[in-house]
């Protein structure tokens, strides 16, 4: 199936694009970025969002954008511990355009964020939906098991599902499951959403930012984000100066005392001129959590000894074990043409749940495991013909859901001597593939 997704891709690329009638037409945008006090900002970033080219600033501060299509343009402008400048240009064919940029230092009340919750990138002044941004920085530091808990710790009016230290399914406006979309590059993720126990299939460790979309506008992904939709943007290629070679990694880990959750994981990227590529891994690995001794299980009835009951389990609770891996890969290219790139990664979370059968005292509990996985197979491009920006995206995805009896395996049982999984039989055994085609012209 690859093959033949590769196939439609590229052909559908050199239909599209003439690079030697699309040179001709091209602009270019040049300028310097430095903070307040006119000092240079080298390595800040430079974006034009819905074209999908980008820049960085020099040494010097000085940056040049190259092979723009005349017309309107948006700009961002980003850098570490800086406000975050957004910059509407518009552009001539062949013409060269200089915009100097002075950024402020980052504070809580920002400015000029730039959003995607329309069909081209919109300052959140100018748009008339609710989108919130969650970028690079927060995913950096707060990464979690769990989608919902990473929206609910940062976005204002999220909450989450909990059915396990790994399991957290975002809430929108009082919805979930099958009221909120879920997206990865604007195309809708298929995990068996209408479970509790079926949370979404996406680590954040792969993504640029995460927008969430609210209200009204949402309805535009479909009858299924009656609630919200939720998109998650990966990482673009890498790309390098022309005839430079550049690498560079990142490796991150995470350590929870409550239940012994250890988490690492590695980022490489390389590029050449301009074509880059970037893979990467997480893996984490939990024991079972505990509860304390404390009095907040549902309201008491008898209110003399305190206003809540004993809690239903204290101290180690079994069956909250689970463990969690997922990596990906990409390789991509930039030119006059605009982008492509094809992207593929995999994710697994094998886990149990406690399935509570009475109480207070953990002995009267019971467990279920579970398999969950899932795979993105994606090719996409961004093109500039004639002004146009034409989106090909072709999609292939596994979603795999399989569950255990209620017989008290835990999770960790099914790993072998060898530190490998043991084959294990799943009364539940389903598998989906699901194929997506889509062509935008903006």
């Amino acid at each position: 199936m690859s093959t033949r997704i590769l196939t439609a891709f590229f052909v559908l690329t050199a239909l599209l694009v003439s690079p030697a009638e699309a040179q001709s037409s091209r602009s270019t945008v040049t300028g310097t970025v430095t903070d307040a006090d006119g000092a240079p900002l080298p390595g800040a970033q430079i974006a034009d969002v819905a074209f999908q080219r980008g820049t960085t600033a020099g040494p010097d501060g000085r940056y040049r954008l190259e092979g723009l299509p005349p017309g309107d343009h948006t700009l961002e402008i980003r850098f570490v511990g800086y406000q975050t400048a957004v910059r509407e240009i518009t552009l001539d064919a062949g013409e060269t355009v200089t915009v100097d940029v002075s950024l402020k230092t980052r504070v809580l009340e920002t400015e000029g964020v730039t959003v995607t919750g329309t069909a081209r990138a919109r300052s959140t002044l100018t748009t008339p939906q609710s989108v919130d941004v969650l970028g690079a920085e927060d995913l950096d530091t707060d990464r979690s098991a769990a989608l919902g808990d990473v929206l609910s710790e940062n976005v204002a009016g999220v909450s989450s599902i909990q059915t396990g230290s790994q399991a957290g399914k975002p809430v929108l406006r009082g919805l979930s499951g099958n009221r909120i979309r879920v997206l990865k590059d604007g195309i809708a993720q298929e995990y068996y959403q209408f479970g509790v126990r079926h949370f979404p299939t996406t680590s954040s460790n792969e993504a640029e930012r995460i927008e969430v979309v609210r209200g009204p506008s949402s309805i535009q992904y479909g009858s299924d984000a009656l609630g919200g939709a939720i998109n998650v943007l990966t990482k673009d290629a890498p790309t390098a100066d022309l005839n430079e070679t550049q690498v560079g990694g990142t490796f991150r880990s995470q350590y929870f005392t409550n239940n012994n959750e250890r988490a690492v994981g590695l980022d490489l990227e390389g590029a050449r001129g301009s074509v880059g590529a970037r893979a990467g891994f997480e893996r984490r690995l939990s024991d079972n959590y505990t509860a304390p001794e404390e009095r907040t299980f549902f309201e008491a009835e008898d209110k003399s000894p305190g206003p809540f009951n004993d809690p239903k389990y204290t101290g180690e609770i079994p069956f909250t074990n689970f463990e969690q891996w997922n990596g990906y890969a990409q390789v991509g290219t930039q030119g006059d043409f605009g982008s492509a790139q094809l992207y593929g990664d995999y994710w697994i979370n094998r886990h149990n749940f406690l399935l509570p059968t009475g109480g207070p005292g953990a002995e009267n509990a019971d467990g279920q495991g579970q398999n969950l996985e899932h795979g993105n197979l994606v090719a996409k491009a961004n093109l500039v013909a004639d002004g146009f920006v034409i989106r090909p995206r072709l999609s292939l995805q596994t979603s795999i859901r399989q569950a255990g009896t209620a017989d008290g395996d835990e999770i960790l049982d099914f790993i072998d001597e060898n530190g490998g999984f043991d084959d294990f039989d799943y009364p539940l055994d389903l598998k989906t593939d699901i194929y997506t085609g889509r062509l935008e012209v903006a």
